[in-house]
């Protein structure tokens, strides 16, 4: 709960600072961001609706004011947010696939398999057990420090070390 306001805090903080853009500067950010004029600072100045002469100086004042800089960066890092799928949508994905009979078997499988992967299903669990002697700490020495001895030695012994 105290997250969800943080993050709702600092998206009105961030829509109050793209509020201060003009329109044009607002446009000029959608442009370059989102549609044909992507990454194309010229063009999408033209967008925004500056005039092809005054475009070139417009781009350039565009991309060092800070305000502008702020939401580009910020509708940039939201669409990222939006178009990275989560665990749970596609856990959801997995298994629409999965209980969909007009979709071939391999297909279903698979969607079965990752879905069962991404539930720790197929978590294989290794007890390793050595002949080694185990020994006992010393009066005020940790028993982790202890047990890495015991390794080094045997290391030592058969002549495997790294």
């Amino acid at each position: 709960m105290v997250n969800e306001n943080k993050k709702n805090e600092s998206e009105t903080k961030i829509e109050l600072k793209y509020d201060k853009l003009t329109i044009k500067q607002r446009l000029y950010v959608n442009a370059i961001t989102m549609g044909e004029s992507i990454g194309n600072s010229y063009k999408s100045a033209i967008v925004a609706g500056y005039s092809e002469e005054t475009a070139k100086v417009a781009c350039r004042q565009l991309g060092k004011n800070a305000r502008v800089k702020r939401a580009i960066e910020v509708t940039l890092a939201k669409i990222r947010t939006e178009s990275v799928a989560t665990r749970r949508e596609r856990q959801e994905f997995w298994t629409k696939i999965y209980k969909d009979e007009n979709i071939p078997m391999a297909d279903r499988l698979r969607a079965s398999e990752l879905l069962g992967k991404s539930e720790a299903d197929f978590v294989d669990k290794h007890i390793l057990q050595t002949n080694e002697p185990k020994l006992e700490p010393r009066p005020g020495e940790d028993a982790a420090l202890a047990e890495a001895g015991a390794v080094y030695k045997h290391r030592i012994a058969t002549g495997n070390i790294d």
